[in-house]
């Protein structure tokens, strides 16, 4: 969650489409395949205090968004992970995640939690209040308690960021569980529209519970 692995490249590259990771390490993007290069990634050393890195994604173009258009920041628990948040049961878990983040736009921009079938799917929302700064931004939800979320060395829960996305898989219903890969309907084709505009995260964390502790850092 720090950025600081990055073995694939230190420079800027361009993302193709597909689930690839082209950049940090572990944190991917999924991009409709038609669609690579509408953007650049990389690790650079521009982070808050107690970091040295974040990952940077950068606008290539003023690109337009199809309705069926996909593009998002992905990280993947694997499912030995998530197995202790209980999803799919009726004991499944409250959690945090928390995480720094700075963009040159300001506004709404969209996330969603889901599971490896993308059937099952909770879209919310964070607030950028100040270009090029860094904010810290938390949000909390209880996980699903149904669905089929694999326990195994496959794809236990999945965290995406919007950069850009279509009207296809854009909803109204927020802040709850709902049937299919869906993301909020606000704040959603940001970035990638705006030519050169820029988008970083680090200190990536998920917690079980309901209060976000100091990030946790390990040695790689």
């Amino acid at each position: 969650g720090a950025m600081q692995i990055s073995q694939r490249s230190t420079s800027a590259v361009n993302i193709g489409g597909g689930k690839t990771y082209s950049d940090v390490d572990r944190f991917g993007q999924w991009t409709k395949t038609a669609e690579g290069n509408f953007k650049s990634g990389q690790q650079v050393e521009d982070a808050p205090t107690d970091f040295k890195y974040s990952r940077k994604i950068t606008s290539l173009a003023a690109n337009t968004i199809a309705s069926d258009s996909y593009h998002t920041i992905r990280y993947a628990v694997e499912g030995f992970d998530a197995k202790q948040l209980n999803c799919g049961f009726s004991s499944a878990k409250a959690v945090i995640l928390s995480f720094y983040v700075k963009s040159s736009l300001t506004g709404t921009f969209g996330l969603n939690f889901t599971n490896s079938a993308n059937n099952r799917s909770y879209p919310t929302t964070y607030t950028i209040s100040s270009a090029d700064t860094w904010e810290r931004k938390t949000i909390t939800l209880t996980l699903d308690t149904t669905g089929t979320w694999p326990t195994g060395n496959g794809v236990g829960l999945e965290l995406n960021w919007v950069l850009a996305m279509g009207s296809n898989y854009q909803s109204s219903t927020l802040n709850q569980w709902q049937a299919g890969w869906r993301f909020p309907n606000t704040g959603a084709n940001t970035i990638l529209t705006t030519n050169g505009a820029t988008l970083q995260f680090t200190g990536v964390q998920l917690e079980v519970g309901n209060v976000a502790t100091d990030f946790e850092h390990r040695s790689f």
